[in-house]
C-alpha cells in the first residue's frame, strides 16, 4: 500500500458550483472502491479578482485529502482521474517493483497520454473548422453591409458587435487581399 497527500483544487464560477464542484469530487473519491480516503479537509470557498470588468469574478477552493493506494499503478490511475494539481508520497519511504509492475504503470500513462493527444487533436481541427466559417461568414456579412452603403470602421464595429480594434485589422486584410478598398476612411466593395 502507498499512503499519499492530494490537493484538489477548484476555480471557476459562480460560486455555488465551485462549492458543489469541489464537494461532488470529494464524494466521488471518497465513494471510489480503488482508494481508501484516511482524511479530508475541504477549504471554504474564497473571491479571486480576476480583472475581467464583464462576468464578475471567479471564486477558488481546494480540497487536501490523505489517501491509501494499491500500488504505482493505481497511483497513476489517481492522478489521471482527480488530476490532483500537489501530490505528495507520505509511506513508504522507498517503492520497489519489478519489471512487469513498471511495463503495466508505463502502458497505462501511455494509453491516457494517447486519449489526451486524440482529444487535443479533436478539438484542434473543430477550433481551425469554427474559426474558417466565421471567417467567411465575417466576411461575407461585411461584403452585404458595404454593399447597402458606404460604411465607416466606426460604423462597421456598431452593427458587427465586433470592436474596431479586431474589426481594423480583419477589414485591413481585406483591403491588403485586394477584396475592398478604404478611400477617405470608407469601405467600398472592388
Amino acid at each position: 500500500m502507498i499512503t499519499v497527500r492530494i490537493m484538489l483544487e477548484i476555480l471557476g464560477k459562480p460560486q455555488l458550483h465551485v462549492e458543489e464542484t469541489l464537494q461532488n469530487l470529494s464524494d466521488k473519491l471518497t465513494g471510489d472502491e480503488r482508494y481508501t480516503v484516511r482524511s479530508k479537509d475541504l477549504a471554504k470557498v474564497k473571491e479571486i479578482e480576476d480583472g475581467i470588468k464583464e462576468g464578475g469574478s471567479l471564486w477558488s477552493t481546494f480540497g487536501e485529502f490523505e489517501v491509501l493506494v494499491k500500488n504505482p499503478s493505481s497511483l497513476v490511475e489517481l492522478c489521471f482521474e482527480y488530476m490532483p494539481s500537489n501530490i505528495e508520497v507520505i509511506d513508504p519511504e522507498k517503492i520497489e517493483f519489478n519489471h512487469e509492475v513498471l511495463s503495466h504503470l508505463l502502458n497505462t500513462l501511455q494509453s491516457r497520454l494517447h486519449q489526451v493527444d486524440m482529444v487535443s487533436k479533436k478539438v484542434h481541427n473543430e477550433n481551425t473548422f469554427l474559426k474558417r466559417n466565421m471567417n467567411l461568414l465575417m466576411y461575407n456579412f461585411l461584403r452585404v453591409l458595404i454593399t447597402q452603403e458606404k460604411r465607416t470602421l466606426e460604423n462597421l464595429s456598431k452593427l458587427t458587435g465586433v470592436d474596431e480594434k479586431r474589426l481594423g485589422m480583419y477589414l485591413d486584410k481585406m483591403v491588403d487581399d485586394k477584396k475592398i478598398e478604404l478611400v477617405e476612411g470608407v469601405y467600398k466593395l472592388l
